[in-house]
């Protein structure tokens, strides 16, 4: 039995959109298809990533064990590259001065 005891009204939730992508030699990541986005490596790819400054997104990378990501320029957390596992999620955010910063979230093979 469910009782409905109490209504909430929300008045700023975010509605973050999903984009899955499978990766060309070349692979553009628009944050506008989503702050959630995966993309699924079959070959070594370079990567381009749009975004406003501000904005961020979690990215997740599918088989970057087996096929090398070559990255924009920016900053990671750490100071260096990580290496990909078979699913590596990253944070990537653009300051305000427009530098791409990178975070390893982790990899979830």
């Amino acid at each position: 039995v469910f009782t409905y005891v109490q209504s909430k009204t929300f008045t700023a939730a975010k509605l973050q959109r999903y984009s899955e992508t499978t990766a060309a030699a070349t692979s553009a990541i628009d944050r506008a298809d989503g702050g959630r986005q995966t993309l699924t490596l079959t070959a070594d790819v370079t990567l381009t990533i749009t975004m406003s400054n501000g904005e961020d997104m979690e990215l997740t990378i599918l088989n970057g064990d087996t096929w090398t990501v070559t990255w924009p320029a920016g900053d990671w957390l750490g100071g260096s590259l990580p290496v990909l596992g078979a699913k590596t999620r990253v944070i990537v955010d653009k300051d305000s001065a427009g530098t791409l910063n990178f975070s390893l979230v982790g990899d979830y093979s």
